[in-house]
């Protein structure tokens, strides 16, 4: 498992290997004082694409679709009706810190 040490390193994610969702994640700071439960995420931005969206390029094909006035009303709808009933979500400062607490406290047991 990659660890990341020093600010300013980064390090790549696979999620979904198949759809290969790649995330980066860059240690910005490291905190010398902090109380409570390590790590923690303390900024972050954007909603999450649904799952089973068909990776980066599908995800991001659909929303150009969507946005694209001469594209097909029917295919449109089609798109809008999948993403409505996939329920995105916005980005949860709280939630994802429950899950690297819950994360983290079963790696320790």
């Amino acid at each position: 498992m990659a660890v990341l040490k020093d600010e300013k390193q980064t390090l790549t994610y696979i999620y979904d290997f198949g759809d290969d969702w790649e995330h980066k994640i860059l240690l910005e700071q490291c905190l010398d004082e902090h109380e409570g439960p390590l790590p923690i995420c303390i900024k972050g931005k954007g909603s999450r694409p649904p799952e089973d969206s068909g990776g980066m390029h599908h995800y991001q094909n659909m929303l150009k679709t969507l946005a694209d006035p001469e594209a097909d009303e029917d295919e449109k709808e089609d798109i809008q009706q999948w993403l409505d009933f996939m329920e995105e979500e916005p980005f949860s400062l709280e939630e994802t810190n429950q899950v690297l607490l819950e994360f983290f406290e079963k790696g320790r047991s």
